[in-house]
């Protein structure tokens, strides 16, 4: 896959810069002809296309305890160990989890204004492989949605609800769009609470264009806390299954979904999705918080990702973060597997030290963007 991609700095009192890079994924060789040299040759001839094709850079992810993999592409074709994220996964639950909304504001954001949002984002130096085509990515009929979460207090205390405020608009589509904001209720696991818009509706409206579009969104605001995730549909393109688990796991697995349907209508507890039929699982990305309060947001936005995956016959729920990043906190997970990603430089290799535009000599930034087309 053939990308630009936003490359962060390498040194810090530079802008963001774009290159072009090349993903080398699903690499298999049949068991028989494995150490024959078959694999080294594929990628070989994969780097010299995506060379032809512009591409300046190529990296490729492997897990972190593959021996064989790391071994291939680090001692034979000169790829360096680059970026270690982590795969966090969540299982979707019996019973949707039931959001706190005393003080949480939750908006549901259109493509154009989740563009320009994670654009502001990528200027601001934020996060590292961002793609330059991000309006094709929002616009994808695989993105679900992007949802930013703010405080309450930002937009004026309490007052009427989003749906009464929609009950005031004269046509159909106006019910279920109110100046480019969405009421995401419907997914907090409460049938009749409101989330308060406040005393004044309309010029609270205006204050979230003006947080969502601002010159400076993203690093002055009157809401001091906010945080933003974003969804794939994983599980419409593909479905993963386990095979040749043991009969106690199977029974562990069915007990505990039992007992979490008896007790759903009191209470939420943790399950084990039937990951012995073919399931699909939803992909959390662009995920960024922001301000004291921003890991609480974000990790509510997590849950509301949770209650739309069980929405759509999910068992999993997945994101991919770097390992030092603060927001890794706020995700829930059951699991967390180590990933590796390796580069090499395709183009020419007699660059200064240096030179601010070699990724190779970049500084780690605190998030990594995933792109979810690589997933």
């Amino acid at each position: 896959m053939l990308s630009d991609t936003d490359a962060a700095s390498a040194r810090n009192d530079h802008l963001p810069f774009f290159v072009t890079i090349a993903y080398i994924l699903g690499l298999r060789v049949a068991p028989k002809y494995r150490r024959l040299g078959i694999g080294a040759e594929l990628v070989k001839k994969m780097e010299q296309w995506c060379k032809t094709k512009g591409a300046e850079y190529v990296y490729i992810a492997t897990e972190k305890d593959n021996a064989a993999s790391v071994a291939l592409f680090t001692k034979k074709l000169g790829y360096i160990e680059f970026r270690n994220p982590a795969i966090l996964l969540q299982p979707v639950y019996v019973r949707c989890k039931r959001l706190c909304k005393k003080r949480i504001r939750i908006v549901e954001l259109t493509a154009e204004e989740a563009r320009n949002f994670y654009r502001q984002l990528s200027i601001f130096g934020k996060s590292e492989f961002f793609p330059m085509d991000i309006e094709d990515v929002v616009r994808s009929r695989l993105h679900k949605g992007t949802w930013l979460a703010v405080c309450k207090d930002c937009f004026g205390g309490y007052g009427v609800t989003v749906k009464e405020t929609y009950s005031k608009c004269q046509n159909e589509e106006s019910m279920h769009r109110f100046n480019g904001v969405r009421d995401s209720n419907v997914h907090t696991g409460s049938k009749n609470e409101g989330i308060h818009c406040g005393r004044d509706s309309q010029s609270n409206a205006k204050e979230e264009r003006r947080f969502i579009f601002g010159p400076s969104c993203t690093e002055s605001t009157s809401c001091s806390s906010w945080a933003i995730i974003s969804i794939w549909k994983c599980n419409h393109i593909y479905k993963l299954q386990m095979k040749g688990a043991p009969l106690y796991m199977r029974a562990a697995g069915a007990a505990s979904r039992m007992v979490g349907h008896m007790l759903s209508p009191l209470i939420s507890i943790p399950t084990m999705p039937n990951v012995f039929q073919p399931f699909g699982l939803q992909l959390i990305y662009g995920l960024h918080a922001q301000g004291p309060h921003g890991l609480r947001l974000l990790n509510q936005l997590c849950w509301l990702a949770h209650n739309l995956a069980k929405e759509e016959g999910c068992a999993f729920v997945a994101a991919e973060v770097a390992r030092n990043d603060p927001i890794r906190r706020a995700i829930p997970h059951w699991t967390c597997d180590d990933d590796m990603w390796c580069i090499k430089r395709l183009s020419d290799s007699s660059r200064s030290s240096l030179d601010i535009t070699d990724w190779l000599q970049a500084h780690p930034v605190p998030s990594l963007f995933l792109d979810p087309r690589d997933f």
